[in-house]
Order: structure tokens, then sequence, then C-alpha cells
């Protein structure tokens, strides 16, 4: 995508910045040097628990995480 290929591009040049595309789709690129441990599991139940809505579009790939309510 051609997203993707911008925010690459930004990330090298070391600049945390913002583009648009020729479509007028606005990206947001932010580098996140925090550091995530490998190899954590999660459960059946908690992936069960995560309030998903996958959209029609490729909805393994496209979706929206909101909020559980309480």
């Amino acid at each position: 995508m051609a997203w993707a290929s911008a925010c690459k591009a930004i990330e090298r040049r070391g600049k945390v910045t913002a583009t648009t595309t020729t479509t007028s789709l606005t990206v947001r690129c932010e580098i996140d040097d925090n550091l995530y441990p490998k190899g954590v599991s999660v459960s059946d139940a908690e992936m069960a628990a995560i309030n998903i809505q996958r959209h029609d579009f490729h909805g393994d790939w496209n979706y929206t995480i909101a909020p559980n309510s309480s």
C-alpha cells in the first residue's frame, strides 16, 4: 500500500510527520521505540473478550477494536 511506503520513507529520513496521498488519504506516522516482550500468550478467553468489529472487506485485516462497555 502506498501509505505504508510513505511511512517507511518518512521513518528512514528520521522524521515523524504526516503525509497525504494523491487520493487525499491522510496518514499519520509515529515511531514507537518501546520494547515489547516476545512469546506473550493470549488465552482464548482473553481473545473472546476483545470488542472487535470486523469490516466487510477483508475482515481479517480490517477491523475496529472498541472499548468494552462496563
